[in-house]
């Protein structure tokens, strides 16, 4: 039997073929490590993508829920915002948003439950008092009735602003 010769060429073929394997599986693994990496960054963008839609989604539906608010009657309140929480829409507004809503409106209702000259309660529907920089008292000379009414207003007055810095706030930190 004669053994075979390593020949310079055959050698050579041995080595270069050991190279281009190498190098092959080399490149397959950064290969893999960059494809990797690009999923990675694909994910991460999805994600941002959501919540930038998710953020715009938010921040349409708490204005939306502020113009309901700022376009509503006192008596119309309550059932507004009740409905407004289980609309779709609605969804996408904080849950402490409604509940401390419903709190100024519960601390509303309370106020006009323990002043009402009126029997039958809850009578008013007005918008907030005009100030006109007078410092004299704005019940000089009113009836009970009057009297109530403008207080109401305030009240209605001070919870709409409230509502609207629950809402702001909700807003930043969105």
């Amino acid at each position: 039997m004669s053994t075979p010769a390593f020949t310079p060429e055959l050698i050579l073929g041995i080595i270069g073929t050991i190279t281009g394997t190498l190098s092959l599986a080399i490149s397959m693994y950064f290969n893999r490590k960059a494809i990797g990496q690009a999923d990675k960054a694909l994910e991460q963008a999805d994600k941002n993508l959501q919540s930038q839609l998710l953020y715009e989604d938010k921040k349409k539906a708490l204005m939306n829920f502020q113009q309901i608010i700022n376009n509503s009657t006192y008596k119309e309140l309550y059932k507004k915002i009740e409905h407004f929480s289980e609309s779709f829409e609605g969804k996408y507004v904080p849950s402490v948003v409604f509940s401390e809503i419903r709190k100024l409106v519960s601390e509303l209702e309370k106020f006009e439950d323990t002043n009402s000259p009126y029997p039958t309660g809850r009578e008013f529907n007005g918008e907030p008092p005009n100030s006109d920089g007078y410092d004299e008292d704005p019940h000089l000379g009113l009836n009970e009735y009057e009297i109530f009414d403008i207080d109401l207003r305030n009240e209605i007055y001070k919870f709409k602003n409230s509502v609207r810095r629950i809402i702001t706030n909700n807003l930043t930190k969105i």
